[in-house]
């Protein structure tokens, strides 16, 4: 497990290779936290929800081009932003939204 810190334009800058989601560490308060492309499924989702809960004195984004594992926290996200996307692999998603947990 390998973390990262940089100071860009003022801002720290953390990236971690650690499991975050299953850890016992907390964010500090006011941490800004990008998550992409997670919500394959339930469990996932699930624990997801459970550390944005765990770090409430954060911000959260998520990326995320429509996976049906979204539709298990619809009522603690908003939609932000939303790009087209062309994606030969996944023909399916023709966009990709940026939502704001609540």
């Amino acid at each position: 497990k390998q973390w990262y810190q940089r100071r860009v334009r003022g801002v720290v800058v953390e990236v971690s290779t650690e499991n975050l989601l299953t850890s016992p560490r907390t964010l500090p308060p006011g941490s800004m936290v990008f998550l992409g492309d997670m919500f394959y499924d339930a469990p996932t989702a699930e624990l997801i929800l459970r550390w944005c809960e765990r770090n409430s004195g954060s911000q959260f984004y998520v990326g995320d081009p429509g996976r049906w594992a979204l539709d298990l926290i619809s009522d603690r996200i908003e939609c932000v932003e939303e790009y087209g996307i062309q994606d030969e692999d996944c023909p399916e998603f023709d966009s990709v939204k940026v939502y704001k947990f609540l």
